[in-house]
């Protein structure tokens, strides 16, 4: 019976494609929605729509052709393929030529992969996360034979070239420097360093898993949809950006998609087939690589045991679910089992860390509203206290409403991780794999028997029971937005630099405590929704007493910290006891921008010819300003190895080699400066104009343009701008 059941299970894998031609009763049959359409082949709308999006996508790797000599060869052949498989999808006339151009869209989804993979390699070689970067330096310290677990890899953001600012930081003022995730992907990063030689090792493993959930998917899905894999997967920016930065919701994707694949018919027989047992293993594999996988199996586990319940009884319900979770739970432990037996602690305090690590709040969730609205800030943990309450709501919706959100059994585990404190992409976007498989592998003649042991209750009080699953979430959250943020915060002053690393490295805030705690107040900046290392606390008191004020004075961390005087910005001020976030909402250092014009000189100038720059005042969004009077100065540098080199050109009449020239903007909001060189420099000069108002510190730094005066080869000048 067993082997009966798996042939029919690779049978069942997608409808054979046959010579039938492709006509209204195959292929172009339409749903009821589509019943007064007129005849058209999806099939064919779904293939040209994924090898055009394909070919879309192989553009964005088209900026390293000219470097990279994989890239200049792959991306021609996706390009150009892509148009001629769009029009073989228009033209074959049967399923069996439709499903052989779906496959070479597949070789073309490939092919585009490697592309953007060698050309991201080229243009961005550091890594794009901090989980990336701990994952691989505690892979080499397994390689060494050293326990990952529990080990401080900070020295992991220097040597794979983190960017200072895409680390975590928590309440505290720390930062995440420790492996937090179960052992497999730790294994899977160990080989794929071996492979890889270490270079890059994490994205290139996280790429390969990408590729073949592809073409996983893509098998799995039946042949009329399987081009949905190709769009699905390959033309989606973010999901990419999250393979090339290692993130291991990447790698559960691919698990839980098998996990999802005609889910429905676990258990069906009174018993686990093989094929099923080995979905179990496939559960374990998943929530032995990411904790998403945690909050996605509860769903999972708990619909196997509605629909066996209804057709099995509850015992044996109960049995079929126990042995599938046996064989789930018994292959995370056995992968983990090794470094448990290393150190119980450590990988005990690792494998949680997330969960309890009070991280500053980041992502696309309700707490943006905190963040950025300043809507509450004074219960900060209300969020993820919410998070978990709500998860068990969903739980007991998903019971009672089984009819109906059975298929959204791996999305509704979401709804409860983006409402709380750090409620991130990575959490929902990898899974779009598992959610289309079960969609598409649904059979839904179960789905209406399996409620039918609560539909005796009365409507008024199942819905009243519906609204209770959800009532205890709703009350932590408003807490979390209602309670007020304890600081209220003002920006007194700030000095910004000029020169290749413009931006604000030191200010002056005025703080005041409203609240009845002492706080202990740590503050960060945040000009792109994430936010900066700590900045230093040069002078201030370290706890703030209840109703007192004090003034703060903050200096950068690193460049990264910086950001433009002119640039929107928040300061934000966080605690850990409690747990509170306050921020000053949107301002700047100062509201003008300004820029220089001409913006560049492509020609070499002729000794003594001079040039005019304008300064024009504009807002930060651009728009010109028309205000007189505003102090504004040009200056001029050479940058040598060694250091600055004394120009020579003037600035408005002024002293040769004088570094600065100052003048006043005119009823348009504009200052003119006229610049002119005697001199051969023979290398460029570069100017750049900064506001400078009297009695107030310099600001608002313009772009760079740089100019040369000298000749051509042969004695003979240039001239012309």
């Amino acid at each position: 019976m067993e082997l009966t059941s798996l042939r029919s299970a690779a049978s069942d894998l997608g409808t054979k494609a046959t010579d039938k031609p492709l006509t209204r009763e195959s292929d172009d049959s339409v749903s009821d929605g589509f019943a007064d359409a007129p005849a058209v082949s999806w099939h064919r709308v779904l293939s040209v729509l994924a090898t055009i999006s394909v070919a879309a996508a192989a553009c964005e790797s088209w900026s390293a052709v000219p470097f990279t000599w994989g890239v200049s060869l792959l991306v021609p052949i996706a390009v150009v393929g892509g148009i001629i498989l769009a029009t073989a999808a228009l033209a074959v006339k049967t399923e069996r030529a439709q499903s052989r151009v779906d496959w070479l869209i597949v070789v073309q989804a490939l092919l585009t992969l490697a592309a953007i993979a060698a050309a991201t390699i080229y243009l961005d070689p550091g890594y794009r996360s901090d989980e990336a970067a701990l994952q691989q330096g505690a892979a080499a310290l397994l390689l060494h034979g050293h326990d990952p677990y529990g080990a401080n890899l900070i020295a992991s953001f220097t040597r794979y070239r983190l960017p200072a600012n895409w680390g975590t930081y928590t309440l505290s003022g720390g930062e995440a420097t420790r492996y937090s995730y179960p052992a497999l992907p730790l294994l899977v990063a160990a080989l794929a360093q071996l492979v890889t030689g270490g270079h890059q090792s994490a994205p290139i493993a996280d790429i390969a898993i990408l590729a073949l959930t592809l073409i996983g998917m893509f098998k799995l899905l039946q042949p009329r949809l399987r081009p949905i894999a190709v769009i699905a997967l390959v033309p989606m920016p973010m999901l990419f950006g999250m393979a090339w930065a290692g993130l291991n919701e990447v790698a559960v994707m691919p698990l839980l998609m098998l996990v999802a694949w005609r889910w429905t018919s676990v258990g069906r027989g009174g018993r686990l087939s093989r094929l099923q047992i080995g979905q179990a293993i496939v559960l374990g594999l998943a929530i032995a690589t990411q904790q998403l996988a945690w909050f996605v199996a509860p769903f999972f586990i708990l619909g196997v045991f509605l629909l066996r319940r209804r057709d099995q009884g509850a015992r044996r319900g109960l049995r079929i679910v126990a042995t599938y979770v046996a064989w789930a739970a018994g292959t995370f432990i056995v992968i983990n089992l090794p470094f448990i037996a290393w150190g119980p602690a450590q990988w005990l305090a690792g494998v949680t860390e997330p969960l309890r690590q009070k991280s500053l709040p980041f992502g696309q969730g309700l707490v943006d509203w905190t963040m950025f609205l300043r809507w509450g800030g004074g219960m900060l943990s209300a969020y993820n206290y919410a998070g978990f309450l709500l998860l068990a709501g969903l739980l007991a919706l998903y019971a009672l409403n089984f009819e109906r959100l059975a298929r959204a059994t791996f999305a509704l585990p979401v709804l409860a991780l983006l409402v709380s404190a750090r409620p991130l992409d990575a959490y929902f976007v990898p899974l779009i794999a598992p959610i289309i498989i079960s969609i598409a592998t649904l059979e839904t003649g179960s789905l209406r028997q399996a409620t039918a042991w609560w539909q005796p209750l009365r409507r008024g009080l199942r819905r009243l029971l519906n609204v209770a699953c959800v009532v205890p979430a709703v009350v932590c959250l408003a807490l979390a937005l209602l309670v007020p943020a304890p600081l209220v915060m003002s920006l007194v002053n700030s000095l910004s630099a000029g020169g290749p690393i413009p931006g604000v490295w030191w200010m002056q805030v005025k703080v005041y405590n409203r609240s009845s705690h002492t706080l202990t107040p740590r503050f960060v900046t945040n000009q792109d929704g994430s936010s900066s290392d700590f900045w230093h606390i040069l002078r201030g008191p370290k706890a703030l007493k209840p109703h007192a004020t004090a003034q703060y004075v903050l200096s950068a961390p690193n460049p990264a910290a910086m950001f433009g005087s002119s640039t929107p910005f928040a300061l934000t001020a966080v605690t850990s006891s409690p747990e509170t976030f306050s921020s000053t909402g949107r301002i700047s250092a100062e509201p003008w921008a300004t820029d220089l014009e001409p913006a560049y000189f492509n020609n070499i100038l002729d000794p003594g010819q001079s040039i005019t720059f304008t300064v024009q005042l504009r807002t930060a969004t651009g728009f010109s300003v028309h205000k007189a009077g505003v102090p504004v100065t040009l200056l001029q540098s050479i940058y040598k190895p060694w250091g600055d080199v004394k120009p020579m050109a003037t600035i408005n009449g002024g002293p040769v080699g004088a570094k600065s020239g100052r003048t006043f903007t005119n009823s348009r909001g504009q200052a003119i400066f006229r610049v002119k060189n005697l001199y051969t420099e023979g290398q460029p000069i570069y100017f750049q104009a900064e506001i400078t108002p009297v009695g107030h510190p310099l600001y608002a730094h313009s772009n760079i343009v740089s100019v040369t005066w000298g000749r051509r080869a042969g004695g003979r000048p240039f001239s012309g701008h």
